[in-house]
């Protein structure tokens, strides 16, 4: 079929943009997104075509020339031209990330960057059937699950910086051979990169090495790989509805950089439905599931136990209390749900005075005061029967405290499990003590019996507490 018509098609079909959309077009200067630019050329409105281009800085003066290539390129065709440098080795080195993956991001936020200065959702890219095939296998190689099976779609949403986008993939059913075919009788000019014979990638080796080999055991082993992953792809697209109803159930919040589940709804749920609504978070929060595998779902999975945490790449972490699943992105000091309490921070043992103390690791004032009379809303102690100086700090292994109205000594973490007080929270609860460290109580839970006001005490000592006024 001839390239122009099964591009409309595809278009069309899917529904990728409708005939006043601006488009952003991610051209590298290679054989497909030169294509790609002259095909949509002949398609579209060329007021609302804008080239857009990342130096990578990868092959020195090469990647310098690509720029000027796409440059020109734009120029000819009358377009408008976006272009940014990036020092992606740099970046890569910095952040302690694979090189492939550190380019990809920050070609993907560059794209994003351009799209909302033209006021658009829509990006599109040059991926076609070759790269859906090496794209799946890359993905099985890596242990994903369904969705990273299936591949690329002709239309995927991804999330930057908060912000949502359209990738459009219109060549996705169209082998490189006929965009070559293309480009010949056209006669484009294009750039050749020549990172892209370097065998040290997987993707190339794929290519280059593996594919042509099954290709020999069976001909049409592309043509399958891509059959049966738009398959799977439209089957997980029919399963979405109901995935993201059950998600909308269990789901209790959603912010940029978090999302808390209810954990026994969740735990009500078969393992292949957790496993999609966990991902769905994780996509929720990270933008896309690069580098989740299914070893990382399924590890989840195995231990959903009160008190665990777990660490994903790029910075995702999994808090599971004793009602909920929380995914966070970033440190966990970044989401603060005291709602703005460090989740990883202790109190520090510091002496208390009378008048206001501030805690700031709680977010707290402990405000000490001497009465006649005890305050039925605070902790009430005999003054005289305190050994001073007392102290606050965050609880410790071992702690145990006679309770008020409690006969013997009680384990405050034993409290803290009857309770139900989420491990991330244990630790800003303020324990008081006085200079022995014989614990007098948690301030917000429970009063010891220690130096415990009666009608007899004549000075009492009241310690209450408040949030810090901002």
């Amino acid at each position: 079929m001839d390239l122009i018509k099964q591009t409309k098609e595809n278009i069309k079909k899917y529904k990728l943009f409708r005939p006043k959309e601006t488009l952003i077009l991610g051209v590298s200067g290679g054989n497909d997104s030169v294509v790609l630019l002259d095909v949509l050329s002949k398609l579209t409105p060329l007021k609302l075509l804008v080239v857009a281009h990342l130096n990578h800085s990868l092959r020195g003066k090469d990647s310098d020339k690509d720029q000027e290539f796409v440059k020109n390129l734009a120029q000819k065709y009358s377009l408008k031209f976006e272009t940014k440098t990036a020092k992606v080795a740099n970046l890569s080195k910095a952040q302690k990330r694979n090189l492939e993956e550190v380019a990809r991001n920050e070609r993907y936020k560059f794209l994003a960057e351009i799209a909302k200065k033209y006021k658009t959702k829509k990006i599109v890219t040059a991926h076609q059937a070759d790269d859906q095939v090496e794209t799946v296998l890359l993905n099985y190689l890596r242990g994903t699950g369904p969705k990273g099976l299936s591949g690329m779609d002709f239309k995927s949403q991804i999330t930057i910086d908060g912000n949502n986008f359209q990738i459009l993939r219109p060549f996705l059913n169209i082998w490189r051979r006929e965009i070559k075919d293309y480009q010949k009788k056209n006669n484009l000019a294009f750039r050749e990169d020549k990172s892209n014979l370097n065998l040290e990638f997987r993707r190339n080796y794929l290519r280059i090495k593996i594919i042509p080999e099954l290709e020999k055991q069976d001909k049409n082993f592309k043509t399958k790989i891509w059959q049966k992953s738009r398959q799977l792809k439209e089957l997980m697209l029919s399963l979405d509805p109901e995935i993201n109803k059950i998600y909308s159930e269990i789901k209790e919040k959603e912010l940029p950089t978090a999302v808390s589940l209810n954990l026994f709804k969740f735990r009500l749920l078969g393992d292949n439905l957790k496993a999609e609504i966990f991902r769905k978070a994780l996509f929720k929060i990270a933008g896309d599931l690069k580098d989740i595998s299914q070893k990382h779902i399924m590890d989840f999975l195995e231990t959903l136990k009160t008190g665990k945490i777990i660490v994903f790449p790029r910075q995702l972490r999994v808090l599971i209390d004793y009602d909920k699943v929380v995914l966070l992105k970033g440190s966990f000091k970044k989401f603060q749900p005291r709602t703005d309490c460090p989740l990883d921070e202790k109190i520090q043992k510091r002496e208390l005075i009378v008048g206001r103390n501030r805690i700031l690791e709680s977010g707290l004032e402990i405000i000490l005061t001497i009465a006649k009379f005890p305050d039925k809303k605070a902790f009430n102690f005999d003054f005289e029967k305190i050994k001073f100086p007392i102290f606050t700090r965050s609880v410790k292994p071992g702690d145990a405290f006679k309770m008020k109205n409690f006969k013997g000594f009680k384990k405050i973490q034993d409290l803290f499990v009857d309770l139900k007080i989420p491990q991330r929270l244990r630790y800003l609860f303020p324990i008081i003590t006085d200079r022995n460290d014989q614990i007098l109580g948690i301030l917000g839970i429970r009063q010891g019996q220690e130096a415990e006001a009666t009608k007899g005490t004549k000075r009492v000592l009241i310690i209450k507490f408040e949030g810090i006024k901002k």
